[in-house]
């Protein structure tokens, strides 16, 4: 069981990961179409606030800091890329 965790976990934290690209890219997009929309029809768009809470949603699982029994850097969410990379060439 713990081999198959090992083997599942690091693709299910990528798939994560690109869903929060994909929340970033489509949010990105829409403010922006909002952004051209006020100089088009002279109407204001909440531009900012859509673009912030959109990176917000995206970010979320980033802010929650690093659970106290946890000692595998591979597993924290909270860990920049780098430290995950250096660690798994490492091992």
């Amino acid at each position: 069981m713990e081999h198959l965790l090992e083997f599942i976990i690091p693709y299910i934290i990528a798939f994560l990961e690109l869903i929060g690209v994909i929340i970033i890219f489509v949010s990105s997009v829409k403010t922006f179409g909002m952004y051209v929309l006020t100089f088009i029809k002279k109407k204001t768009y909440p531009v900012k606030q859509e673009l912030a809470s959109a990176l917000a949603l995206a970010l979320e699982d980033r802010a929650y800091p690093r659970h106290k029994g946890n000692t595998d850097s591979r597993l924290d969410n909270c860990a920049p890329r780098a430290a995950v990379v250096s660690h798994s060439l490492r091992a």
